[in-house]
């Protein structure tokens, strides 16, 4: 049986959430590259969870001068920004790459379960957005002022039909 990203399973008697089933952990600092990315800004979401009962551990992430803290909580069936995951908003590649590393404050296990790297969109796919509704509102409103609602000629060119007709 082939299990969606989004849904939830179970082990045991814990519900986890399919990203959270395994994870890459490593004492000290690590750090990871991801190479080929395309010019633009994006967002990054990073996410971090142990488990049920390993509350103690906490993972650092740190993106340039940028550090965000994710605390681990153990629960493994949502999502709460700071405890299972962090965001980094606005990231631009550097010569085709963006770097972060990861670790844990107490240098015991930095871990990381997975990663998302959202396109943002450009101010001027918004523009191009606006551009097509206001085409399709005055395309509507002409429409209107002619007579033609619904697909219906105007009134003046509707012919009149008799009630019954005669066979």
């Amino acid at each position: 049986m082939k299990r969606s990203f989004e849904s939830p399973f179970a082990r045991g008697d814990v519900v986890y959430h399919r990203l959270f089933n395994g994870y890459i952990y490593d004492s000290g600092v690590s750090s990871v590259a991801l190479r080929n990315v395309p010019a633009g800004s994006y967002n990054l979401y990073l996410y971090s969870e142990v488990g049920p009962g390993a509350t103690h551990y906490s993972t650092t992430f740190t993106l340039g001068a940028a550090v965000q803290t994710v605390t681990n909580a153990g629960d493994l069936s949502t999502f709460v920004n700071s405890v299972n995951y962090t965001e980094f908003v606005g990231v631009s590649p550097v010569a085709g790459t963006i770097s972060f590393t990861f670790s844990d404050p107490t240098l015991t296990y930095g871990i990381l379960n997975g990663f998302q790297l959202v396109a943002v969109p450009e101010p001027s796919s918004f523009a191009l957005g606006g551009i097509g509704l206001a085409v399709a509102a005055f395309a509507a409103r002409r429409k209107r002022q002619r007579g033609f609602v619904s697909g219906r000629l105007p009134v003046a060119c509707r012919l009149a039909l008799p009630d019954t007709i005669a066979l």
